[in-house]
């Protein structure tokens, strides 16, 4: 005996939307709001290509029958964004990404020095770049002499 599945040999029928976006720009980071009225959260798949330059956000569902609704949206990301702390949630038919800028290193710098760590790092700028400059060229003596010291002892044997 063999079962029909009616919806089997219809073919499917998609419906291409174009969601509503909105950005809302902040001091420390940024938040993409996509409305996707009628969607639930197991309909939409987000993916972060390879290189963490764009996000794709993808959707499909049923309407009736053989009729279905869809979108795919792909957002550039910027190097301004720290791609690790992306973030995402789904409430009310509104998926929001939430992409927090990056901090510079001497803003980290600095930010260490106003929250009282024990370094107390509260320099300016000219003297934050010193103490990496410094730090950089004593780590790359460093380095120099354990080259010299290995061929040293090498050439003794």
């Amino acid at each position: 005996m063999e079962i029909k599945d009616e919806y089997a040999t219809q073919k499917r029928t998609c419906i291409e939307i174009e969601p509503y976006c909105r950005w809302h720009r902040e001091k420390n980071k940024d938040r993409l709001d996509i409305h996707l009225h009628g969607f639930k959260r197991e309909q939409l798949k987000i993916y972060i290509n390879c290189f963490g330059t764009s996000i794709t956000v993808r959707g499909e569902r049923p309407l009736h029958e053989n009729m279905w609704k869809r979108f795919s949206k792909k957002i550039n990301i910027s190097n301004d964004y720290a791609v690790d702390e992306i973030s995402s949630r789904f409430i009310n038919g509104i998926l929001s990404l939430s992409m927090p800028k990056k901090v510079p290193l001497l803003k980290k710098l600095q930010q260490l020095g106003e929250k009282g760590s024990p370094l107390q790092m509260n320099v300016g700028i000219e003297a934050a770049l010193k103490i990496i400059i410094a730090v950089t060229v004593g780590v790359a003596f460093g380095y120099y002499l354990a080259y010299k010291y290995s061929e040293f002892s090498h050439a003794e044997n």
